[in-house]
């Protein structure tokens, strides 16, 4: 593959510049009388294709879509059994700023005499921020380890000053950088540096580190040298965003931490799980099918399983009740947590049956993975202390809220004629709009992964696999109460169920028209939100 970019139009014959790219390969080919068909959403030039190559036929509908908003166009040349060439060009304004602002020249200033410890694993990211950031004025040393870190950290406390500033990669391959900020500062008490975080939106600050730490900022992986100048210029001038740190759920979920196994294979509900949970300082280890949650159960020593209950290769029903054979044999018992967007009579009973101690349904609820996460705490201190656990039915809220629809949460107000609820992280999760960012590319991807199964799974007559990616795609379309998309999934996923394959290959027809309405909305919304 080769990929060219070359500028097509500009200053001083235009105001703005228009660049066109290309993306040259030696693939299949595509025949005349098909390429201009391959544009439209849900379609491939050969639809065998999707057997052998994948894909949902979304790719270039979506690129079009994303061209015409960036006001240019999209078109392509090929020859069958040679390859294919797609060009596209897009519009770009002028940066009419001069290039030395006062603002940029107070900055510049202020970095002057600023001494970093850039700690951060990856080798290219850190000679490119350090890089970065050395052309503006900052010293910077960096640290790929943590034994390197707690050198530098040492020499940097001598030199000491109020000038001074940790740059941390939050998630290192050797290990959490937020536990390695707290060994350094336990190491040099008296040493009380800036803190600015690199993380991923998925995995939102402790509350709690804020205020052992002067936490500057938090920012989203991969952060640029004008970012990271910008937030140490505020700091230092005493102008701290307050919305730099994510705040924290009220009522957090309890200490000391937990150490949980999340078994989910939806994207969005993974990252969802995974970010409250390690919000607050509990470890999780994730796995996306029952075979391999069954696995990492006897290889890890977890406090509890969240355990899907559709899952490919083996689903959470069938996984729990072989760890139930087994802990019968050689004695033990994980709490095990199911976790459903299915809302079927009995389907609470049939969690139990397979020996599920508690059930959550998706949309994730943060109350409610409260007071599941509590009574996990509670279940651990209990065996420790060889006392008695709480009582199931004194605390399973999640059946007495299924009973008592008063207690339910109230449905979204009514707003815009829009599909998706774009707020929903924000109102259900605590979340910041970066994180809301993130969460809705992941609902991109997800979607668009779940109608490739789909297609796939009607195509070839695959029962099982139409179930559960009709069932994931509900989920996920849920937590954003896009109740269109929910509907049509569940649909297809209750005809499947039943036996009605053809009567879900109809239904099919109607959730890939509102799957694409729902996308369309996606993609605005990023272009808006970039």
């Amino acid at each position: 593959i080769a990929i060219r970019v070359a500028v097509a139009h500009g200053p001083p014959t235009q105001p703005n510049y228009t660049l066109h790219f290309s993306v040259k390969d030696t693939g299949i080919g595509i025949p005349p009388h098909k390429q201009r068909a391959i544009f439209e959403a849900f379609s491939q030039a050969d639809v065998s294709t999707t057997r052998q190559y994948g894909g949902t036929g979304l790719g270039l509908s979506i690129s079009s879509q994303l061209v015409e908003m960036m006001g240019g166009k999209i078109w392509l040349e090929s020859e069958v059994g040679v390859g294919s060439t797609f060009h596209f060009t897009a519009t770009f304004g002028v940066n009419k700023r001069p290039a030395s602002s006062s603002e940029e020249d107070e900055q510049a200033t202020s970095l002057r005499n600023l001494e970093v410890l850039l700690i951060d694993d990856h080798p290219s990211s850190s000679q490119t921020l350090a890089d970065g950031l050395r052309e503006r004025g900052v010293r910077v040393q960096t640290a790929a380890t943590a034994e390197e870190a707690h050198q530098q950290y040492a020499a940097f406390a001598t030199r000491g000053g109020s000038t001074a500033a940790l740059v941390v990669d939050a998630q290192l391959a050797s290990g959490n950088g937020l536990e390695l900020v707290d060994q350094l500062r336990l190491a040099e008490p008296e040493f009380a540096p800036w803190v600015l975080l690199l993380t991923t939106l998925a995995t939102p600050v402790p509350e709690d580190f804020s205020s052992r730490h002067r936490l500057l900022a938090v920012l989203q992986k991969p952060a640029l040298p004008s970012e990271i100048c910008a937030a140490l210029h505020n700091g230092l001038s005493g102008e701290l965003p307050t919305a730099a740190v994510p705040p924290a759920v009220p009522g957090g979920l309890p200490q000391p931490k937990l150490s949980i196994l999340l078994a989910e294979d939806g994207e969005v509900n993974r990252a969802v799980f995974v970010g409250l949970l390690r919000r607050e300082g509990h470890e999780v280890a994730c796995v996306e099918d029952g075979q391999a949650a069954i696995q990492a159960w006897r290889d890890g020593n977890f406090d509890a399983i969240l355990m899907d209950v559709q899952m490919p290769r083996l689903d959470g029903l069938q996984a729990t009740e072989l760890i139930r054979q087994e802990e019968q044999a050689g004695g033990g018992h994980t709490f095990i947590v199911a976790i459903t967007a299915a809302a079927m009579e009995g389907d609470r009973e049939r969690c139990r049956a397979a020996g599920m101690d508690d059930y959550l349904s998706k949309p994730v609820d943060v109350r409610e993975l409260h007071r599941v996460v509590l009574r996990i705490g509670q279940q651990r201190a209990a065996r420790a202390s060889g006392t008695a656990p709480p009582d199931a039915a004194s605390t399973d809220g999640a059946a007495a809220e299924a009973d008592n629809p008063s207690t339910a949460v109230a449905p979204h107000p009514l707003g815009p004629p829009r599909m998706v609820n774009f707020e929903a992280p924000i109102a259900k999760l605590n979340y910041t709009p970066q994180q809301q960012l993130q969460l809705i590319g992941t609902l991109q991807r997800e979607t668009m992964q779940r109608m490739d199964e789909l297609t796939r799974a009607i195509d070839t007559n695959d029962v099982k696999l139409l179930i559960r990616a009709a069932h994931s795609l509900r989920s996920a379309a849920a937590l954003f109460e896009a109740q269109a998309v929910a509907d049509a999934a569940a649909a297809v996923e209750d005809q499947a169920r039943a036996g009605h394959v053809t009567s879900a290959r109809e239904h099919f027809a109607a959730l890939r028209q509102t799957a694409t309405h729902m996308l369309e909305e996606i993609n605005s919304w990023l272009s808006a939100h970039p």
